[in-house]
């Protein structure tokens, strides 16, 4: 289980992050549409910028795709293919950047927007420098394609920067499993690492190496895209809002979707005078207000969509949460049906 962080931050990963894997990867619609029920992943939450899920969730999504592919080495071929000028934390980073250690420094703080379970740094010793990544957690998971993707995108653009097409024993990477990193690879030096990260050592001089100003045009990063919860409160919004439906909803399961416990959830909850029930309760009420206002769905059918399967449980609860009934609260607060 994780420590705990700063700002009572959980470890959570930015959904959309997981677009180069489902666009690069060859896998039938079919698996794909399996792997995400089995992770209670709804399609629909992919195009959502501001959808976030626990880091667990993230890291089992990308081995078990990489798996499904049926190609041993398919990380590190999505981080290859990776076009640096869309895929955000990449983006943001690059556009600006004058040099590779520039790129680095930038993409070490633009990742933070996407995820909280991951830090990044750069070291240099004498003649070497180090760029790592380390998860502040195993997770549960070996997440060996994880690895594989982080070499293989830094990878590429530590070419880009040398102006090179492989690296002749000058970079030494470590990573959970040697044996996704296809043989031989770019000419790097493929190490074991652990569960906790991927690190590729370089020679430090390569840090003032310019990037050409072919990769830091017409980027597509969206800096103002909505950072990562700094609280276990908006991150329970973020998490659970696409599972409010669910009637059988409890406090495990609520604790397993934001990838803890529920004693770990509770302390954190507990130190904003709130516990997992209310903030369940309080975020099916927000919803069940917003489409009794924004729609015209009769209560019976709004019931369900946020876990009440019986409109007069439903009807009772809202009462006692808003001071009168779904019916009486659309009447005073109608805004008027919205529309996509």
């Amino acid at each position: 289980m994780a420590e705990l962080l700063p700002q009572s931050q959980l470890p959570m990963v930015r959904l959309g992050l997981i677009t180069p894997f489902m666009t690069t990867l060859d896998i039938p619609a079919g698996q794909v549409m399996k792997v995400l029920s089995e992770l209670d992943i709804r399609r629909e939450m992919l195009d959502r910028d501001d959808m976030f899920v626990a880091a667990q969730t993230m890291y089992e999504l990308v081995e078990r795709l990489c798996e499904s592919s049926e190609d041993p080495y398919a990380g590190v071929h999505v981080g290859e293919a990776l076009n640096v000028l869309e895929w955000a934390p990449v983006a943001e980073a690059m556009a600006p950047a004058s040099s590779l250690g520039d790129f680095l420094l930038r993409f070490a703080i633009a990742a933070n927007r996407d995820a909280t379970s991951v830090i990044y740094s750069l070291e240099t010793r004498r003649e070497r420098a180090t760029f790592a990544a380390r998860r502040i957690s195993n997770f549960g998971v070996r997440p060996a394609h994880s690895d594989g993707f982080g070499v293989g995108a830094i990878g590429k653009i530590m070419l880009i920067a040398q102006g090179i097409t492989d690296f002749s024993d000058a970079v030494i990477v470590h990573v959970c499993d040697p044996s996704v990193i296809p043989p031989h690879y770019l000419r790097m030096r493929v190490a074991s690492g652990n569960n906790l990260g991927f690190s590729l050592s370089f020679p430090a001089t390569w840090l003032v190496s310019s990037l050409p100003p072919t990769t830091s045009e017409g980027s597509n990063a969206a800096p103002s895209r909505r950072g990562v919860p700094t609280s276990a409160t908006e991150a329970m919004t973020r998490i659970l809002e696409p599972h409010l439906s669910d009637a059988a909803m409890s406090t495990a399961r609520v604790a397993e979707l934001m990838g803890t416990s529920e004693r770990t959830l509770a302390r954190y909850l507990a130190g904003s005078g709130t516990s997992i029930l209310r903030e369940l309760t309080r975020l099916r009420m927000e919803a069940a207000t917003r489409l009794l206002t924004r729609t015209e769905a009769p209560v019976q059918e709004i019931a369900p969509q946020v876990g009440y399967t019986d409109p007069g449980t439903f009807s009772r609860a809202f009462r006692r949460w808003c001071g009168s009934s779904p019916t009486t609260y659309r009447q005073r607060h109608r805004q008027g049906p919205t529309h996509a």
